[in-house]
């Protein structure tokens, strides 16, 4: 998906496996847009930056 452009963000939560981590690290389209949250309020601050990130994508587009 990443060699056709789209865009890949990935989300942890409550993910304490570096092994797991890396992989969803390895798995978004860059570092940035790999998220990890340890609680709910994490959580739902990278759901506001990706969000921002895709309103901003948007509008550049």
């Amino acid at each position: 998906m990443k060699k056709e452009g789209i865009v890949v963000y990935t989300v942890a939560f409550k993910v304490s496996n570096t092994t797991a981590k890396d992989m969803l690290v390895a798995c978004a389209s860059d570092p940035a847009k790999a998220f990890s949250a340890d609680d709910p309020a994490a959580l739902l601050q990278a759901f506001r930056d990706i969000a921002k990130s895709l309103l901003a994508m948007r509008l550049t587009k």
